[in-house]
C-alpha cells in the first residue's frame, strides 16, 4: 500500500466500508471520503463508500468539485494546457463511481441510474467549455467482448448525420472475461451513447490481455474500468492491472497521464485529416413538441429516408 502512495499523486478506493469514526488521513496526502448513508434497514454492518487521496504536492490544482449519492466523486485538475487555443478554462474531470449490481436491495434507494448521473453532469460541466474526462471506478459492468462503438454507423447514402457528425473508429479491446450481464450493457450502451472508450485490454501492460480485475473463489471477473475518449488515448503513458491481494479481492489498477500538455502535439487517434467541430449543444426532449415530432415521423419524407437505411443494414 505504501508503495502505491508513494508512487502516485492520486489515490481511488471504491467499496471503503467507511463511516466518521475511524481516521482515514494518510501523510502527505489530502483524503476527500463520501460515505455511504442510504442504508438498508437490515444492513449491519457499513458497507459502500468512496476515498479519493491527492497528493500534497499537487492538492492546489486538484479538487472535489461534486458528488452524487453516495456513487459518484467528481475531481477536478484546473491549470492544465488541454487545448490547442491553449484555453485556460478547460480542465480535466476525474470521476470516481461506483455501480450497484443488477437487482440489488439498493437500487430502489438511488434516484438516477448512474449512467444518466455521468452524463449529466458531464453534459453540466460542459455547458460553457468543453472539458476532458476520466472515468474510474467499480462497475459491476461484464461487457465480455462485445463491442463499445458503433460499428458500421458511416454508410453511403446516409443523410440523416449531420454533416459535423464524427463517426466511431474501431480500436481493438481484448478481456479474459467473456462474460455479459445487464450491468455490463448498460455500460456499452453508455459507451455507444457518449464516445466513451475501454481502456482495459487496450493500452498499457494489459494491452491485448484484458486481465482479471476480480478475483474470488468463486470465480474471476472484469468489473473495474478506466474511460476515457480516444483523443486522450495518446496521453495514457501506462496501465496496469496488478496482481491479486490480500486485502481485497479486485485488482488495484494504475495509471499514467500528461496532463499538462498541449493538444497540437497530440496525434489523434482518429484521422487526423477529418475537421472536427465542438458540438456546444444537446438534444432534449420536449413534451410541448410531441404533435410536432408526430408529424414529423409520418412524414414521406422520413418515411422514405427509415426505409433507405433499413435496406443499407440488410
Amino acid at each position: 500500500m505504501k508503495n502505491i502512495f508513494s508512487n502516485h499523486d492520486i489515490v481511488l478506493f471504491t467499496e471503503t466500508w467507511s463511516n466518521e469514526i475511524f481516521d482515514y488521513d494518510f501523510d502527505g496526502f489530502t483524503c476527500y471520503k463520501l460515505h455511504r448513508t442510504l442504508k438498508h434497514k437490515n444492513t449491519n454492518r457499513d458497507s459502500g463508500g468512496l476515498m479519493a487521496y491527492i497528493s500534497d504536492t499537487c492538492n492546489k490544482q486538484i479538487s472535489l468539485v461534486k458528488t452524487v449519492d453516495d456513487c459518484i466523486m467528481w475531481l477536478k485538475i484546473s491549470d492544465h494546457v488541454g487545448s490547442q487555443n491553449n484555453d485556460t478554462d478547460r480542465s480535466m474531470y476525474i470521476c470516481l463511481c461506483y455501480n450497484v449490481p443488477a437487482n440489488s436491495s439498493r437500487e430502489g434507494l438511488l434516484q438516477n441510474d448512474l449512467f444518466d448521473n455521468i452524463l449529466n453532469d458531464i453534459v453540466f460541466f460542459d455547458s460553457h467549455t468543453e472539458h476532458e474526462y476520466m472515468i474510474h471506478g467499480e462497475f459491476n459492468s461484464r461487457v465480455g467482448n462485445l463491442n463499445d462503438f458503433v460499428q458500421g454507423e458511416f454508410l453511403h447514402n446516409l443523410d440523416l448525420l449531420p454533416e459535423y457528425y464524427i463517426e466511431d473508429v474501431f480500436i481493438f479491446r481484448s478481456s479474459k472475461d467473456t462474460t455479459v450481464n445487464e450491468n455490463g450493457r448498460l455500460l456499452i450502451n453508455f459507451c455507444k451513447a457518449s464516445g466513451f472508450r475501454i481502456m482495459n485490454g487496450r493500452i498499457g501492460s494489459d494491452k491485448n490481455i484484458g486481465n482479471f480485475t476480480c478475483v474470488k473463489s468463486t470465480g474471476s471477473s472484469v468489473v473495474d474500468y478506466l474511460l476515457c475518449k480516444p483523443e486522450l488515448m495518446p496521453r495514457l503513458t501506462s496501465f496496469d492491472i496488478l496482481e491479486p491481494n490480500i486485502l481485497s479481492d479486485h485488482c488495484a489498477i494504475t495509471f499514467s497521464i500528461d496532463i499538462f500538455i498541449n493538444n497540437k502535439n497530440t496525434t489523434d487517434t482518429r484521422d487526423a485529416t477529418r475537421t472536427q467541430r465542438k458540438v456546444d449543444y444537446v438534444y432534449r426532449w420536449d413534451n410541448n413538441k410531441l404533435d410536432s415530432f408526430m408529424e414529423a415521423v409520418s412524414s414521406e419524407l422520413f418515411k422514405t429516408k427509415i426505409n433507405s437505411l433499413t435496406t443499407d443494414l440488410t
